[in-house]
C-alpha cells in the first residue's frame, strides 16, 4: 500500500494492478545490506492528472490526521460526493468511526 501511495501522489502514476505478486525485493545492487522493490508488470498505470494527484493526497492527509470536514472536502472533489464515508472506508480498510477518532493506535 505504501508503495502504490508513493506512486501516486509523488510521481503521478497509479498502477492499476497493486498487489504482492507485482512485487519484488531483493538486495540493492549499490549496496547488498538494503533492499530494493522492484515493481514487475507494467503494462497497467495510468497516469493522473495534478488537480486529482493533490485532492487524492489531501485526502489521505486528512484521513491520517482524523479530519472528517476535510475528508468530505477531499472525496466530494474526486467525485464520490454523499459516499464519502464509504470511500474513506474502502481505502483504509477501517471503519467511518476508527478513521475519525484520533487515538495513538491508528
Amino acid at each position: 500500500m505504501s508503495l502504490s501511495l508513493s506512486l501516486s501522489m509523488c510521481f503521478s502514476s497509479c498502477s492499476k494492478d497493486p498487489h504482492e505478486a507485482n512485487l519484488l525485493v531483493r538486495p540493492h545492487p549499490k549496496n547488498p545490506k538494503r533492499p530494493q522493490i522492484v515493481l514487475l508488470d507494467h503494462g497497467l498505470y495510468r497516469t493522473l492528472e495534478e488537480s486529482f494527484r493533490k485532492d487524492y493526497t489531501r485526502l489521505w492527509q486528512a484521513m491520517i490526521l482524523a479530519d472528517d470536514r476535510r475528508i468530505e472536502e477531499y472525496s466530494r472533489r474526486l467525485n464520490v460526493g454523499e459516499f464519502y464515508t464509504m470511500l474513506a472506508t474502502v481505502l483504509t480498510m477501517k471503519s467511518w468511526d476508527h478513521i475519525v477518532t484520533q487515538d495513538s493506535d491508528k
